[in-house]
Order: C-alpha cells, then sequence, then structure tokens
C-alpha cells in the first residue's frame, strides 16, 4: 500500500518544498514550489555516495575476472552503481 502526504507550509496552503531524501528507512524524491513531486536523481545519488556507474566496462571486467555472467539482475541494469 502505498500513501501520499501532502504536506504544506504552516499557515499558508502552499505546499512545503524539499529536495530529495535518502536514508536507510526512507526515500522522497524532491517537491517542487507547485507541489509537484520529482523522480529520484540517481547521478545527485552516485555524488552523494561516493559509488560509481555499473557501465558496460564494469561488467564486462567482472565476467572476465569471475570466468561467469554476471548476474541477470546486474545485465538488465537493477543495479546502478557499486562501492
Amino acid at each position: 500500500m502505498t500513501v501520499y502526504r501532502r504536506e504544506t507550509n504552516p499557515g499558508t496552503s502552499q505546499p512545503a518544498t524539499h529536495e530529495q531524501v535518502v536514508t536507510p528507512w526512507d526515500v522522497q524524491g524532491s517537491v517542487t514550489e507547485d507541489g509537484k513531486q520529482s523522480a529520484i536523481d540517481y547521478d545527485k545519488l552516485i555524488v552523494q555516495f561516493g559509488t560509481r556507474r555499473v557501465d558496460d566496462a564494469l561488467l564486462e571486467r567482472f565476467e572476465k575476472v569471475t570466468g561467469r555472467k554476471a548476474h541477470p539482475l546486474m545485465r538488465r541494469g537493477m543495479f546502478f552503481s557499486h562501492r
């Protein structure tokens, strides 16, 4: 079940704006001044957490080192970065 909340600034009818929040307990995209929620910015997460993007070159290297095909979820792009 997904619950959507619309928070407002106290004393106004304008929605509260905020940047994206990613913690172990909560994931929220940013909210603009007109109250629209934006998608998660994965490039910003890569910079924020100091990870590297999983690209084709990394997958090829992984397969060469292990001698096995990468996991199907890795090959399909379900993982976007690694540390």
